[in-house]
């Protein structure tokens, strides 16, 4: 049976989004019953039902999926990873802002969609939470520094509050090492994404015994992390660059 610490985590993102349980019944097309027995944890409600409660409210799956089978999962554990995950897209979304990188760039960089991205930057403190990938492809596209992560990670309150303070000294301090220095600009290289697509390439060479669906995959991933080489390197050398 689901946890009823997975439905306090619904109802908690249900609260932050000014949702009653009638009006977000309604939005996923169900009656206020079933959001009701949703969030005390009835395992019942059907997966289709949970996944768009889960989309709408943006639930990460994979937190509820953990509150929902380890009975030593603290909530508020979940919560304080939330909360430094939206933090970081925070820093992200102020760090591209300051550099003139517009949102539909750093989505791309991201590899997620452009109203994923908007709507969680519209929504001050109650968007949801991205991917931990898509983090981790901003803050490598962007240079963040990872002393900035762990300054937010580490703090107790004001997260958003921090995370749009050190990326706006990140900024300046990118700015003024440009400014400063009279050696032309070098390009960074990616060591982990030439890497793996040396490997992504030699297996796409010795897959013939893998399933067809497998090789696509294979081919599309490759595909997309030769894009984001693409992407990385043409901010490098168009920082203000617009799309």
């Amino acid at each position: 049976m689901a946890s009823s610490q997975a439905g306090a985590y619904l109802k908690s993102l249900r609260y932050k989004a000014d949702y009653s349980t009638e009006a977000l019944g309604e939005a996923v097309g169900v009656k206020r019953g079933t959001i009701e027995r949703l969030e005390k944890g009835d395992d019942s409600v059907a997966i289709r039902t949970v996944t768009r409660v889960l989309s709408l409210l943006g639930a990460s799956p994979w937190s509820y999926h953990r509150l929902a089978t380890d009975p030593h999962l603290s909530l508020d554990v979940v919560l304080q990873h939330h909360a430094i995950a939206r933090s970081i897209t925070t820093y992200l979304i102020t760090l591209a802002t300051q550099r003139g990188i517009p949102l539909e760039m750093l989505a791309e960089l991201m590899r997620i969609p452009l109203q994923t991205l908007s709507r969680i930057a519209g929504e001050e403190g109650h968007g949801g939470m991205l991917p931990d990938l898509a983090l981790l492809l901003g803050l490598i596209a962007l240079d963040g520094a990872l002393t900035d992560v762990e300054t937010i990670a580490q703090a107790e309150r004001d997260h958003d509050a921090i995370a749009r303070q050190l990326a706006t000294q990140r900024a300046v301090y990118m700015a003024a090492d440009q400014t400063d220095s009279a050696l032309p600009r070098q390009m960074h290289s990616y060591p982990l994404i030439d890497s793996a697509l040396r490997h992504l390439s030699l297996i796409q060479r010795n897959s013939q015994d893998l399933p067809a669906m497998l090789r696509q995959e294979l081919s599309r991933a490759i595909r997309d992390l030769e894009q984001f080489q693409i992407l990385l390197r043409a901010l490098q050398l168009e920082p203000n660059r617009s799309v």
